[in-house]
């Protein structure tokens, strides 16, 4: 027989996750608006629900997921919200713009802005990746990317790991670069960033800084996705995370992220409050 005790703590969290559609309406009607979410303290059981079925509202407004992000990367990061383990969150075509975009710098309920790195899927075979050889394979291209991710939440001082993963790990928008089909494995690991604002440094970062090497990620990816019966195909699209820690937007500035032997990308904040 239960204890009443067990039986209480199991009904909670059966109630907590019955409503799990209704929070994630609410999180895509505020997202959308560009206001603020007040993400609540959540199990990982409920931050995968409300995770699912937030894509599953995007997907429906933007149409089908071009590709995949790993957030939590960079073990710094990974330590300011407490995650053990780096998170996925999905990609929509709508959400990636063209290098020298220019975005409204209010384009989130708590915008950010962070150098970060693409990487277009070859095939499907990249599925089938268990070494960093194997996944560099596995790729057609590297692409420089400003991302644009969305704390959404109240006090993004708040948030823990299981309340990024219920926000889609922050997708908003983002800015790429021309891609780039010359590289190795060891210039990806050497690979040295810099952002900059209206010319002067305001973040820098390694290839290192993600997960030890880039193509770690991709196999982190790859496993993970495996692990929830998702398959990459050609064409699709890998953000890796954080090179160097995310600053605020400025209305008025350009900022630029320089990536060695990659290139460069450019995004310039407008003052109106359209993204």
């Amino acid at each position: 027989m239960r204890s009443p005790i067990l039986f209480a703590l199991l009904f909670a969290n059966t109630s907590a996750l019955a409503d799990c559609p209704s929070l994630a309406r609410d999180l895509h009607t505020r997202w959308s608006a560009r206001q603020p979410f007040d993400v609540p303290v959540l199990t990982h059981g409920e931050a995968t629900c409300i995770q699912r079925q937030f894509e599953q509202l995007l997907e429906a407004e933007h149409g089908a997921p071009v590709g995949y992000k790993a957030g939590l990367t960079n073990p710094v990061v990974r330590q300011q919200f407490g995650a053990d383990a780096p998170l996925r969150g999905t990609l929509f075509g709508r959400f990636l713009l063209e290098g020298g975009a220019e975005v409204s710098a209010s384009f989130g309920a708590r915008p950010v802005v962070e150098a970060d790195l693409l990487v277009v899927v070859r095939s499907s075979e990249l599925m089938k990746a268990k070494t960093r050889a194997e996944a560099l394979a596995g790729l057609s291209a590297v692409v420089p990317f400003i991302e644009l991710p969305d704390l959404v939440a109240a006090d993004p001082k708040t948030l823990k790991a299981t309340g990024i993963q219920a926000i889609n790990v922050g997708a908003r928008l983002g800015v790429r670069g021309r891609p780039v089909t010359e590289f190795t494995e060891a210039s990806l690991g050497a690979m040295a960033v810099t952002l900059e604002r209206d010319g002067a440094v305001v973040a820098e970062g390694r290839g290192s800084d993600l997960m030890g090497h880039p193509l770690d990620v991709v196999l982190w990816l790859v496993e993970s996705l495996a692990a929830d019966g998702r398959a990459l195909k050609a064409g699709d699209i890998l953000s890796l995370g954080t090179l160097g820690r995310p600053v605020p937007p400025v209305a008025g500035a350009t900022f630029t992220a320089r990536y060695s032997g990659l290139g460069d990308v450019s995004v310039r904040f407008a003052a109106d409050t359209r993204p």
